[in-house]
């Protein structure tokens, strides 16, 4: 057989001399683009999209799409936050060594991108000396150190923090000195120098308060759908989970300025576009919850509740409510517990048939009118005796709790009874 002639059975035999697998060599190329922060773009574009097609069916299309557009951006933002890369940056080109043991240097622009979970490392250069060894060789490289979460203990065994295990995994590969000179800075922890452990504390703390603003925004969402005023205080709580992580990154990240030296400069960081990105959203939502609390509680009620839909001071149709004293504080605040009691009765009939649906069912009622209608005079006074109301009609009354305890109480007493006089009847009969 020829050196030239392929082994094995039919189409596998092509191209090959010797019967093995084939082998290709590694195509190693640098990282463009975060994956995880494109998945949750996309993610957060494809629920955007269906909303899109079908606003056009709905009559309030404009209104409709700025709100989808809002409460999903919102969403996103706090999720890019949370899993962004760009809390601290740090950028400078310099001069510097390519390799360990090599002489050779490189012209080179590096990269620091901190985020909460890890540090994004960066090296783009080309040799000084096209004649060198580096000739045609392409110096693209992102290196990302993680330190979730445990700080682990010194050194860098197996049980040391992950960011320790993670630079000497890099030093096994032969990542570039300027990678391995940058990453070194945050295994250290003693004599002042606590970089990675003073940026693993603030991350962890800060992305603890962005995932508890996550489940805060869906319930916000469902809020406005219901209940703007409650809504508008979610927005806020919303907003100050985004302002929280700021503050702890802000005073917890480092006391002493992250500085690392280089041959024509020091590398420095500042903040980047995630930490200003919670900061600005997390205001922004803090003073729109305040104003449309605010509003919820005055003379804009109804075009607050035209803007966003199912109108829900508007209860039902049959009750026509007396909200005389709206021009006063007292007056607004009674407004609206009496709404907000009356959708309370109003959910509550849908699930039993014995609640009245409205409040002229109520029969002599003091807070009725000669007319049927609500009146908001004395409402926040009689606000409990309406909820006891509600309470007693939907838990049983007392005799009827007794005479089911008593007939539980009976039926267990004759179930035990027949039970143990079967048992006395087996013992007689195996006596026997």
């Amino acid at each position: 057989m020829s050196a030239t002639e392929g082994h094995g059975p039919g189409l596998f035999r092509l191209g090959r001399v010797w019967p093995f697998p084939s082998i290709y060599p590694d195509w190693r190329t640098p990282v463009t683009q975060d994956v995880l922060l494109m998945g949750w773009v996309a993610a957060f574009f494809a629920l955007l999209l269906p909303f899109y097609l079908v606003i056009p069916a709905s009559n309030d299309k404009l209104s409709r799409a700025i709100r989808v557009t809002l409460f999903l951006l919102l969403g996103l933002s706090i999720m890019l936050c949370n899993f962004g890369q760009d809390w601290e940056v740090g950028f400078i080109r310099t001069r510097t060594q390519y390799k360990a043991g090599t002489a050779d240097h490189i012209e080179a622009d590096i990269g620091v991108k901190l985020g909460l979970r890890s540090v994004n490392i960066t090296l783009k250069g080309k040799p000084q000396n096209e004649s060198t060894t580096l000739a045609g060789e392409t110096i693209n490289y992102n290196e990302r150190f993680t330190w979730a979460w445990a700080q682990g203990r010194s050194g860098f065994g197996p049980y040391a923090g992950q960011i320790q295990r993670d630079f000497r995994a890099a030093q096994q590969r032969g990542s570039p000195y300027p990678i391995l000179w940058v990453a070194e800075y945050f295994t250290f922890d003693g004599e002042g120098i606590r970089f990675g452990r003073h940026y693993r504390t603030a991350g962890w703390y800060s992305h603890i308060a962005l995932w508890a603003a996550f489940p805060t925004w869906v319930m916000t969402v469902l809020l406005f759908k219901m209940v703007v005023r409650y809504a508008a205080l979610a927005l806020v709580l919303i907003g100050i989970l985004l302002v929280i992580p700021v503050l702890i990154w802000y005073s917890y990240r480092n006391p002493i300025e992250l500085q690392i030296p280089f041959e024509d400069g020091i590398l420095k960081t500042s903040f980047g576009w995630c930490f200003y990105l919670a900061l600005v959203v997390g205001i922004a939502c803090i003073v729109i919850g305040s104003v449309l609390f605010r509003l919820s509680l005055g003379d804009f009620e109804a075009k607050l509740t035209d803007f966003f839909g199912n109108n829900p001071w508007k209860l039902s149709e049959e009750v026509d409510y007396n909200v005389t004293g709206i021009g006063t504080r007292r007056g607004r605040e009674r407004s609206v517990s009496m709404i907000e009691m009356e959708r309370i009765n109003t959910s509550a009939t849908r699930f039993s048939p014995g609640l009245p649906l409205s409040p002229r069912s109520h029969g002599g009622d003091s807070r009725l009118t000669s007319s049927g209608s609500f009146s908001s005079r004395g409402f926040v006074k009689d606000s409990p005796t309406l909820l006891f109301r509600l309470i007693r009609q939907t838990v049983p009354p007392l005799p009827a709790r007794i005479s089911l305890l008593a007939t539980m109480i009976r039926t267990s007493v004759m179930t035990f009874s027949r039970k143990a006089l079967e048992l006395r009847r087996t013992d007689t009969q195996n006596n026997r």
